[in-house]
């Protein structure tokens, strides 16, 4: 796993709470309802550098947190506003983490769907495929 280092932002500017979740999950699909379950196929089927770059790229940002996030998060986040305040929580695209994350921040919470890979989207597209290499979602998770 990746080292987080701090970023080159002032050290009071960083929240004390970051909430993040795998790329798979931090992005808009180009609105494509159906297109978030192709992270449910085995690796290898769509190259790593289309997938992420072509159909599925990072959802857009305002000064480095998530403008779209799942809902899960969403709710994590409201809760947590509630009593830290907004200041003090963000969620933010795996890939802004070290742009973020500061000196002040104490909790990074990470937030994902099938992390095993054996939900029933997932166990389908591998029978269906009949290979076994790890979903997109398990990879993304597991980095």
């Amino acid at each position: 796993m990746n080292r987080i280092r701090f970023s080159a932002q002032k050290q009071d500017e960083s929240p004390l709470i970051v909430l993040t979740a795998d790329e798979t999950m931090m992005s808009k699909y180009h609105w494509g309802i159906f297109v978030g379950f192709s992270t449910c196929m085995p690796r290898g089927i769509i190259p790593d550098w289309f997938y992420f770059s072509v159909w599925s790229p990072p959802g857009p940002t305002k000064r480095n947190r998530a403008v779209y996030a799942d809902a899960g998060l969403r709710i994590m986040e409201a809760c947590l506003v509630n009593v830290f305040g907004e200041a003090e929580v963000a969620v933010v695209h795996p890939r802004d983490l070290e742009a973020v994350v500061g000196e002040r921040t104490e909790i990074i919470g990470i937030g994902g769907h099938d992390f095993l890979g054996i939900n029933p989207p997932t166990s389908e597209f591998v029978e269906m495929v009949n290979t076994g290499p790890r979903p997109t979602t398990v990879r993304s998770s597991l980095n």
